[in-house]
């Protein structure tokens, strides 16, 4: 197959489909064929031929052909194409490529990202593992003995795809709950997306342990998902430490107000042990009087999360903390129908920097 789509690059997506198609495979083994192809595609880079538009193309040729049918001569295709070739001032041929070019099959492949056999079978048991977890209503992971810095960009992870989090930290191990796709009332196709691409950061810990409660088929049977690092999955590649758009809009737009307070990233990790561990995403710091306030930015929300997240605010955390939440990420079929409190901020679609500003407050207190 790596073969095929190597030497594929040149020609068109139909083409390729045509040659990947006549790749011998078994019955029994048709699923993972068609698996290992989808990997391949993803990693096709296609271009549109060039040429004259194809629309352009259609509508005159058809125009002609009505005309052509209409005539004493009778429809002559032949002469049709010539006589749009003329008008849009090209050849015959670039009419009869140009036809139908904007088809998908008619795409040219215009690269392949090739990696070894190995590489390829490492990335489909990975692939695996992740079509299962989009059928998962929680997800608990396990880990410890790993760096602070591996931690944090773990949990950066997790922040970037929005996931519903829960960690603790208990006896020297980091305890982590997602909630599941299907435990969404809204939004679970996206939602198990997101924590499927969140596989990856997992396989880079070292030792670790992840659960998954699933409901299986139109039944919603239940069945059970075990991963460890004895499995022996490949992460496809170290990611970098992901920052979300809505977080790189908002360090943007605060640097441009007039304020004692600068904003920046943070990898601190708030909550006492055997509490839920917060991360969160910015810490703004006062110039002259040395205070820190954080802002954590919820990814998918419900309702009792939020107020979860309230309740362990007022408890106490050392820090200030202001809670993001957006309109458009709510999974649960309660609103937020009420002002929690000052430390919870609903955004639409961007983090309001003046809002922000207003919270922390612009005096020196």
């Amino acid at each position: 197959m790596l073969e095929v789509y190597a030497a594929s690059v040149g020609g068109t997506r139909g083409e390729l489909d045509e040659a990947a198609g006549a790749i011998p495979c078994g019955a029994r083994d048709r699923a993972t064929f068609l698996g290992l192809k989808k990997l391949c595609d993803d990693r096709v880079e296609v271009a549109s031929p060039t040429g004259p538009l194809p629309e352009l193309v259609r509508a005159t040729v058809m125009t002609l052909s009505a005309a052509s049918h209409r005539s004493a001569e009778g429809f002559v295709r032949s002469t049709v194409v010539a006589e749009a070739a003329r008008a849009l001032g090209c050849t015959v041929e670039e009419i009869d490529g140009a036809l139908f070019a904007d088809l998908a099959d008619a795409q040219i492949v215009a690269a392949f990202d090739s990696l070894a056999a190995e590489a390829l079978l490492d990335r489909y048991d990975v692939a695996l593992a992740q079509a299962v977890l989009i059928r998962a209503i929680r997800v608990d992971l396990s880990f410890r003995d790993e760096s602070p810095a591996r931690v944090r960009r773990l949990f950066r992870a997790a922040r970037f795809h929005g996931l519903l989090c829960a960690a603790r930290r208990e006896a020297g191990a980091w305890k982590l709950s997602f909630d599941g796709p299907l435990s969404m009332f809204e939004a679970a196709q996206r939602y198990g997306v997101r924590l499927a691409a969140f596989l990856p950061s997992v396989l880079l810990l070292s030792k670790w342990e992840l659960r998954a409660d699933l409901r299986i088929g139109t039944e919603r049977k239940p069945a059970e998902m075990t991963l460890s690092h004895a499995d022996g999955l490949l992460s496809p590649k170290e990611p970098p430490p992901p920052i979300r758009p809505e977080i790189e809009a908002l360090l943007e737009a605060f640097a441009k107000l007039e304020s004692p307070w600068t904003a920046s990233l943070t990898d601190t990790i708030l909550g006492a042990a055997g509490d839920p561990a917060v991360v969160p995403d910015v810490a703004f710091l006062h110039r002259e009087t040395g205070e820190e306030v954080y802002l954590e930015l919820f990814g998918f929300w419900s309702r009792d999360a939020v107020f979860r997240r309230v309740e362990q605010i007022e408890k106490g955390l050392g820090a200030r903390l202001i809670l993001a939440v957006s309109k458009k990420l709510r999974v649960s079929a309660e609103l937020l129908d009420e002002t929690p409190g000052s430390s919870v901020l609903v955004f639409g679609s961007t983090l309001p920097a003046k809002e922000i500003l207003n919270r922390l407050g612009t005096d020196n207190q």
